[in-house]
């Protein structure tokens, strides 16, 4: 089964559940967001750099007044309408469900943040350095394809863009 149609892990329920959350958050020697990925190893992955994701979003056009399904509709039919940029190792885009998921993972960190009093203003600029290295392994280690990246930009633009 193709990478991109496993659910990341489900999110913690209970407090045994969450000291896993805070296990994970810790980096540690050796954890796969430490372990950087080499781009030669997944010659597919087209968005590797961000420089190269944002290019190919300004080179987009604008469609105005064209009239589309709703982001919620097309997502719940399985469309990613947000995170074109994450890709599994044979560079195929995350499906809607896919990306609802790692939406989630996103949700779970962010309250762990927000319980312990350390949730930032912005995510963009407002986050601790070690929480945000403790993101990163988090958004890593729970969604594989974040991996497929330089200095793991695209578990920050998650955190970004939500």
């Amino acid at each position: 089964m193709p990478l991109s149609h496993h659910p990341c892990p489900p999110p913690p329920t209970t407090p045994s559940a969450e000291s896993s959350v805070a296990r994970l958050s810790r980096p540690s020697y050796g954890h796969p967001a430490e372990v950087p990925l080499r781009r030669q190893d997944f010659p597919k992955v087209e968005w590797w750099h961000r420089k190269d994701w944002r290019k190919h979003k300004k080179s987009q056009p604008t469609e105005f007044g064209k009239s589309k399904k709703r982001g919620g509709t097309r997502a719940a039919n399985g469309e990613n309408t947000r995170y074109g940029f994450i890709e599994d190792a044979n560079g195929n885009p995350v499906d809607g469900f896919r990306a609802a998921a790692i939406r989630a993972r996103f949700r779970v960190y962010a309250v762990y943040l927000y319980n312990r009093g350390r949730a930032p203003d912005t995510w963009a600029r407002g986050i601790e350095p070690q929480d945000r290295l403790a993101f990163d392994s988090w958004m890593c280690a729970t969604c594989p394809e974040l991996r497929y990246c330089e200095g793991n930009w695209k578990a920050q633009e998650v955190g970004i863009l939500e």
